[in-house]
Formats: C-alpha cells, structure tokens, sequence
C-alpha cells in the first residue's frame, strides 16, 4: 500500500507525515509514505498512491485539478483533502473523496479520516474496472455475470462466476447461493436468512447461512 502526501509546503508535508507514520504503526499496516511537493508530480509516478492525503490550493495545478485527473485513471485513488480553503469544499467533492480534514484540527481529525481509508483499501478491488466499494452483489446469468450497483445493474459481462471468483480472492465478497456473490461489505442487515442490502432483500440458502454470517461477522470485527 501507499499512502501519498501532496503539499506544496514543507512544514505541512512534515506534520502529514508524523500522523501516517502513526496511525500506520498503529494499525499495523506495512505501507510506504510518499511525499510530492506538487500534484503534478503524482501524476507522473509510476506507483500511484493508494490514498492520498492532498492540499486543495497549491501553484500550478490544483488539487482539485489532480482528483479530477485522478478519477479519469482506472483503480481507485481514495483522497482526503486538507485544506484552509472552506469555501472550495463543494467543488472538491467526487468519486473516492472520503473526508475534507481542516489543517488547524489536522492531528484530532486526520488519524480517524486515515484509518477509514485504510480499512477501505484493504477491503477493495477493481472489478471488470469498477472499484468493489461500489458493488451491491454480483450475480450470473447463463455465460454471463451483472454487477449491480446502488446506481441498479449495469450490463451484462461475458465471464462465468467460476472464473470472476478467482479474480476476488482476498475481496470481501461472499456466496450467499449458487451464482450470487454479495459485497459484505455492503449488507445492511442479516435476519432470518435474508439479507438487506441497497434497499433490496436477497435469501440465503440454507447450506449458506453459517458461512454468510461468519463473513459478515468477521467482517466487521475487523473493521
């Protein structure tokens, strides 16, 4: 994992740095810490970072100008935003933006806003394109697999379900019956062998039921 840090002065980069170096330690999450002066130096590393801890106002290009970038590029690059600039909130929101830190509260507010985009990287992947975090359930049809998103299924992928789970080991997906993986991540709730996710309820066979609720409950014991 990489953990980046954009910032165009030194004394900010430096005080960035401590709180990762902590919440890391911490977390006992084996990461490396990279430090750009500029956000057009992140677009020019091979190794984009995983999160990115990025000032909004910087000479040059913005960070809201990198997002805009970033979110263009396949993978999920998850930004949280420090800045003095209140008024430029609203226009810095978009996909994988988890939280806007005010660099005045950085050391009570940066460790908490972190540590969710840790534990929101270590439970993601990339899907046919698609970050997992945005994934419902996955279900087949014949030769075919859908996703379904809390935007509603998207279209048809040649893919059997054999094939797609290989592809999601380590993801936290389970097989609530045959041909039907749900994001764990996503469940909402899990009562009398249904679950509740996206507004939608999905039964769970019954040689399922133990092994869904021990993801389940695995699931957030870790988080």
């Amino acid at each position: 994992m990489v953990v980046g840090i954009c910032d165009d002065h030194a004394e900010e980069r430096e005080r960035i740095y401590k709180v990762c170096e902590m919440v890391l330690e911490q977390m006992g999450c084996p990461a490396e810490i990279a430090l750009f002066e500029g956000a057009s130096f992140v677009l020019q590393t091979s190794k984009k970072p995983d999160i990115l801890i990025l000032d909004i106002e910087m000479p040059g290009m913005t960070g809201i100008e990198l997002k805009e970038a970033l979110q263009s590029e396949e993978g999920a690059t998850y930004i949280i935003f420090v800045t003095d600039h209140e008024e430029m909130m609203t226009e810095a929101f978009g996909v994988h933006v988890l939280r806007f830190v005010q660099k005045e509260n950085l050391e009570d507010k940066l460790p908490e806003a972190l540590a969710q985009a840790i534990r929101m990287k270590r439970n993601s992947c990339i899907v046919h394109g698609m970050d997992s975090q945005k994934i419902l359930y996955i279900y087949s049809d014949g030769n075919y697999i859908r996703m379904v998103t809390e935007e509603g299924e998207q279209p048809l992928i040649r893919e059997s379900m054999k094939q797609l789970k290989k592809g999601l080991e380590g993801c936290p997906f389970v097989e609530i019956k045959r041909g039907c993986l749900v994001n764990v991540a996503k469940i909402d709730k899990i009562k009398d062998g249904i679950i509740s996710i996206g507004g939608e309820q999905l039964q769970i066979s019954k040689r399922k039921q133990s092994e869904v609720t021990h993801a389940y409950l695995a699931y957030y014991k870790e988080a």
